[in-house]
């Protein structure tokens, strides 16, 4: 499952992160692609972002209260000096492993 540059526009992000979660199976992945923590003030009225990017510790503790386990973060840097950094937060639902008990 895939989100994709979605999150910022959003009052409640986190619930965002809870629902994908919840339909990500066992051994299956979510990706989260948005914005490293900014300080462009003019997408908030130009674009209507209402979150100015997001922290790899505050993604983290969303995808963990999903039941998610982070698994990777990349960040490909903007070649400009004053653009935007993108992240890509990769998350995944552990598999049961075989002989445990449900």
């Amino acid at each position: 499952m895939v989100i994709h540059q979605v999150l910022h526009y959003l009052g409640d992000p986190a619930a965002a992160v809870r629902e994908a979660g919840r339909l990500v199976g066992l051994g299956g992945r979510l990706l989260i692609i948005d914005f490293a923590p900014h300080a462009l003030e003019f997408l908030r009225e130009q674009h209507q972002h209402r979150r100015l990017g997001f922290a790899d510790t505050e993604i983290s503790r969303w995808l963990d209260e999903a039941g998610l386990s982070t698994a990777r973060v990349d960040a490909l840097p903007s070649t400009r000096k004053d653009g935007l950094t993108v992240k890509i937060w990769t998350a995944e639902r552990g598999r049961i492993s075989q002989g445990s008990e449900l």
